[in-house]
């Protein structure tokens, strides 16, 4: 996923000055077919290598230093780092994603985002996880989604969240939110918890 994200932007800061494949492996000093499979996503690019060719398409510092966030899958100083063994490569792909982002949209079906949840409730949901062998494991899922969400919010990130239920079930409470509203009811309802807006439909 980081891979395709990397490699598009790539080829849009490319095509942007006009540059043809050839142009950009002049840049590199490497074949155009290099090149090609970067922008697709079908291999990785070193961040020296990334840095060089932003550079070239003249993208401005903030936005190359996203890239090259995402792209490096970041370092030991990373919030992630600790939990990489028990985050399945995907969530890691998002997460560092995620943390490059100065905005945050997630749709739920059912379930209560990450970034919202309470202890207790991320505790369920481990308990649920076949993935997760050991208790150990379980609570490491659990301080993974406790680090991941101050981690967000220390940066001050915008973010908004909409989860879909059905009307017969209810989500679990809200008590540890003292600024969030009324998840469901039987309309759509609209709140904040930090800055996140809140979004709950309801579906027959």
């Amino acid at each position: 996923m980081r891979r395709r994200v990397v490699g598009g932007a790539l080829r849009r800061y490319r095509e942007n000055v006009g540059y043809a494949l050839e142009d950009a492996a002049r840049v590199l000093e490497c074949d155009r077919s290099k090149i090609s499979r970067i922008e697709t996503g079908q291999r990785g690019i070193r961040p020296k290598e990334l840095r060089e060719l932003l550079t070239e398409y003249g993208v401005p510092p903030s936005e190359q230093l996203a890239l090259v966030s995402i792209a490096s899958r970041g370092g030991q100083h990373s919030w992630w780092h600790p939990y990489a063994d028990i985050l399945s490569d995907a969530y890691l792909d998002y997460v560092i994603m995620e943390s490059a982002a100065s905005e945050i949209m997630t749709y739920e079906a059912q379930l209560i985002p990450d970034l919202l949840q309470t202890d207790e409730y991320a505790r369920a949901i481990a308990a649920a996880e076949p993935g997760y062998v050991t208790d150990q494991q379980r609570e490491d899922a659990v301080a993974a989604k406790a680090v991941r969400k101050l981690a967000v919010r220390s940066a001050g990130k915008r973010g908004g969240a909409m989860i879909v239920k059905p009307m017969s079930e209810t989500l679990p409470s809200r008590r540890n939110t003292a600024r969030s509203r009324s998840f469901c009811a039987n309309s759509t309802m609209v709140g904040t918890c930090g800055s996140i807006a809140l979004r709950c439909d309801a579906i027959a």
